[in-house]
């Protein structure tokens, strides 16, 4: 099968795909690869599977496996592995072909982005409302401290007027803080904090 063959033959795919061949080479890659990928099939046609992902240790790794089972006259290997910003699933499909045992990898790509940038803020947004939820307990018990105080004093009975009336307003400010607290607590429970 001719380059242009098995070009057109990834073109007919519904997603995006690459062809290496027995030694990891690039064979053929399809035009929703090259946009996933970001580069021109032309630079990449001839080149081992490492130098389409760069710097990835995940595609190193498959790399090296296709080599070592390429030896293998008859073997069928499936690895899926994610790489990238946006993140983009990469399956690698290692397969013996045909009596002479020619081996070929099908490499299916699929953009999940998406899916992946929801993740990454569902899992930020959930840190900060630990990091709310961790400060609202500690408010919560300074707060309960200063009214145990408050109270104390308010019940000894050895206070002149003016002091009492100052400690009221204290404890109607203690009051209200501790609302709002508990209107952080509420909605804490409500987006699904602790």
């Amino acid at each position: 099968m001719s380059p242009h063959d098995a070009e057109a033959l990834l073109d007919c795919l519904p997603y995006a795909a690459m062809l290496f061949d027995f030694d990891a080479r690039l064979r053929a890659m399809n035009e929703d690869a090259a946009r996933l990928l970001g580069r021109p099939t032309a630079e990449l046609i001839g080149r081992r599977l490492p130098a389409c992902f760069p710097g990835n240790p995940e595609i190193v790794e498959l790399d090296r496996a296709f080599l070592a089972e390429a030896a293998d006259a008859q073997f069928a290997r499936v690895v899926t592995t994610t790489v990238g910003e946006p993140a983009t699933e990469v399956t690698l499909t290692l397969r013996t072909f045909g009596s002479q045992g020619t081996v070929l990898g099908l490499v299916t790509l699929r953009e999940i982005e998406g899916d992946a940038a929801t993740v990454r803020r569902l899992e930020e947004a959930v840190d900060r409302m630990r990091r709310v939820n961790a400060a609202r307990h500690d408010i919560n018990n300074l707060l309960m401290g200063l009214l145990g105080h408050v109270e104390l004093l308010a019940e000894s009975g050895e206070l002149a007027s003016s002091s009492a009336e100052r400690l009221r307003l204290i404890r109607e400010q203690a009051e209200r803080i501790r609302v709002a607290v508990d209107a952080l607590r509420t909605l804490s429970s409500r987006l699904g904090g602790s």
